[in-house]
């Protein structure tokens, strides 16, 4: 949850800042920015995905458990 929680806050610093034209022009000069930006997008989706993956697994075995 921490490096959702740092992806979201890193993407979304950086959506603030592609709003505003004269920072996206600065940002965007840069080479490496826009394939970094894209990486990041694509690690958040992968790791809420993963997130959403281990939740549902765990309620499943939560559901198995015996109940006391």
């Amino acid at each position: 949850e921490e490096e959702i929680e740092s992806l979201e806050a890193e993407l979304a610093e950086w959506d603030t800042a592609l709003a505003d034209p004269q920072r996206a022009k600065e940002l965007l000069s840069d080479v490496h920015f826009y394939p970094t930006y894209e990486a990041r997008k694509k690690l958040l989706t992968e790791q809420m995905e993963l997130w959403e993956e281990l939740h549902l697994e765990k309620a499943s075995l939560e559901q198995q458990l015996p109940s006391s």
